[in-house]
């Protein structure tokens, strides 16, 4: 047999239970039936990512750019602007110590001029590298369900790079020249001083072609070092990145399952007991919000619509993330990183800040009576208890009434105008008490709420309040439970507490 006096019995007592149904004490609301405007959510939400991943991209081309013997010409142009490699005079010696250059260069040696040519191929490879990075994160943002095929793509482009082997024979041509001037010089005293002269001007001319092409090997040798390394981290790059397609569609998935979780939420709404402090106001059908948003956004069909809808919800997205992605992060990046929930919610308030006229939350409220509205909402909000006439003086009980009314912006163009009257007709009602006029956070975009509170009420059960602690004593003589049932710890049937009729006992005496 049950306990009638436990509130686990007693439902109607149940808080949590109850607030969905019948809100909260002393507050009313309104409840737009939005089943048409979230059908028409999941419909364009579908639709958007169809027209948003059937959009023409580009291949990622610049894998052409990893060619090697345009990396080494562009790295011989920095080395010759070095000073101990600039292009050599026909000077015999100078020929000599630009040979002997390229012999420690070529063998590594240490030295600050290694470093600087080093520097030098690195700064020319990995121009082009992040050049090749960039494409392939730029397409796979643009395009997140099209990772694995930009994967695919680039992959085969880089296996496609060919990186020659390193070729002394440059090097060892203009060698044979700079032993060929040095073994002349040797016999300068045995031959005549015209032919020495003569053969050294020419061996020296063929000399400035050959270092040249030796000084072309060697950064064509350093470019291939560096790149074989970066073509290295690129295949990780790759691995990395195609999880994002990974991440894309889990993200997706749920954003989806954020709408119909959302669109579930307001059906549930919608079934609200007539007893409810929640006032429902019809909302206009799925057909009705369609036919409003294409006439306000001017578009010939729905696949249009999407394409306007995209570039406004791209641009609030790139907004909410500021700070912790790039400005110019593009929607495939932001559906990746961004939470479903704010999303979803993005995309909700893009297209209601689109909907035609007749469809926002104050034209329906006006079509529902602006009057009848505020005042429905403001009877509601009617507390479930009062004073009646012990709230006076000699009771030591004077409050003051308030009411708080929570009004949402604007949206559609004539929301401001709606928002005002439906503002004055609450004033109107509020005739002999405060009446407090505060914006609705963004949360609550699709309500007005109303709180009617008693402020000041004092502690009615205590020794310096003889009155109400001796009624307290006779109603519980009378039988009566004082108490709400389920409100206090120490009385969870609502029956009075053994402290104030001992108190009243006393005070009797």
């Amino acid at each position: 047999m049950t306990d009638p006096t436990n509130p686990r019995f007693l439902p109607m007592f149940d808080i949590e239970d109850q607030r969905p149904l019948r809100g909260s004490v002393n507050s009313s609301a309104t409840n737009i039936v939005q089943q048409g405007l979230m059908d028409v959510l999941i419909h364009l939400f579908a639709l958007a990512m169809t027209v948003w991943k059937e959009r023409p991209l580009r291949d990622v081309s610049e894998t052409d750019d990893l060619d090697a013997a345009a990396l080494a010409r562009s790295c011989h142009q920095k080395l010759v602007g070095l000073p101990e490699l600039t292009e050599p005079t026909t000077d015999v010696s100078e020929l000599h110590e630009r040979f002997q250059t390229l012999q420690q260069l070529r063998a590594k040696k240490p030295s600050r001029l290694l470093r600087d040519v080093e520097a030098a191929a690195r700064e020319v490879t990995l121009s082009i590298v992040e050049r090749v990075r960039s494409a392939i994160d730029g397409a796979i943002g643009n395009g997140p369900h099209r990772t694995q095929a930009v994967v695919d793509q680039v992959r085969a482009g880089l296996q496609a790079v060919y990186l020659p082997e390193p070729d002394p024979e440059p090097l060892t041509r203009f060698g044979r020249v700079i032993r060929g001037l040095v073994e002349i010089g040797r016999h300068r005293s045995a031959l005549p001083a015209k032919t020495i002269e003569y053969v050294e001007q020419q061996l020296s001319q063929r000399a400035l072609p050959l270092y040249d092409k030796a000084l072309l090997a060697l950064a064509g040798e350093l470019v291939v070092v560096d790149l074989r390394r970066e073509l290295a981290d690129l295949d990780v790059f790759l691995d990395e990145l195609a999880g994002r397609g990974h991440d894309f569609a889990r993200n997706l998935n749920a954003v989806e399952a954020a709408l119909e979780e959302l669109r579930s939420e307001t059906i549930r709404a919608s079934r609200q007991s007539r007893a409810s402090v929640l006032l429902e106001i019809a909302g206009a059908t799925d057909s009705e919000i369609l036919a409003g948003l294409l006439a306000r956004q001017k578009c010939q069909d729905q696949r249009e619509l999407v394409s306007i809808l995209l570039q406004k919800w791209e641009a609030d997205l790139r907004e909410q993330a500021a700070g912790w992605l790039a400005p110019t992060a593009s929607l495939g990046t932001l559906l990746t990183h961004v939470s479903p929930a704010t999303i979803a919610d993005s995309f909700q308030a893009v297209v209601e800040g689109s909907l035609g006229e007749g469809h926002t939350l104050y034209e329906m409220i006006e079509r529902a009576g602006i009057l009848r509205t505020a005042r429905d909402l403001y009877e509601r909000a009617e507390q479930l208890c009062h004073l009646r006439s012990r709230n006076i003086e000699p009771f030591n009980i004077t409050p003051c009434e308030l009411t708080i009314v929570r009004l949402p912006q604007p949206v559609g163009r004539r929301d401001g105008q709606i928002r005002d009257d439906l503002a004055q007709a609450f004033t109107d009602l509020c005739e002999y008490e405060h009446c407090a006029l505060i914006e609705a956070p963004n949360s609550e975009r699709h309500v007005v709420s109303v709180i009617r509170s008693s402020l000041g009420w004092p502690i009615g059960i205590e020794a310096g309040n003889t009155v109400m602690l001796l009624e307290y004593a006779a109603a519980h003589e009378r039988g009566h439970v004082p108490h709400l049932v389920g409100v206090l710890d120490e009385s969870p049937d609502g029956s009075a507490l053994p402290s104030y009729l001992e108190m009243a006992s006393l005070l009797k005496e």
